[in-house]
């Protein structure tokens, strides 16, 4: 269970904890507004909380802005020492 974190009183967690899921909450929402600018800018943000966590979760929606700057993007993350895992493999890491 990934919780998106979308509600301030989400008890995802603390269920999925309960019921003995594996369970993770996001870091990052990349495109609470729809701009390339202001998503680079998120998608920056989560790589340098991977970098000093090891880990980390981004979510966002599939808004024409948002599939871009992915697709842009995401080849270059192997090349910055960054790899991407399903949210599936993540929560059993």
């Amino acid at each position: 269970f990934i919780d998106s974190l979308t509600a301030s009183c989400s008890v995802g967690v603390m269920v999925a904890r309960e019921m003995g899921l594996p369970h993770n909450a996001r870091d990052i929402f990349l495109d609470n507004e729809q701009d390339e600018a202001y998503i680079m800018g998120q998608l920056a943000k989560i790589k340098n909380i991977a970098r000093k966590h090891k880990s980390a979760i981004a979510i966002c929606h599939p808004y024409p802005e948002t599939i871009a700057v992915l697709a842009r993007e995401v080849p270059k993350f192997k090349s910055e020492g960054i790899t991407l895992v399903s949210a599936s493999a993540f929560v059993r890491q």
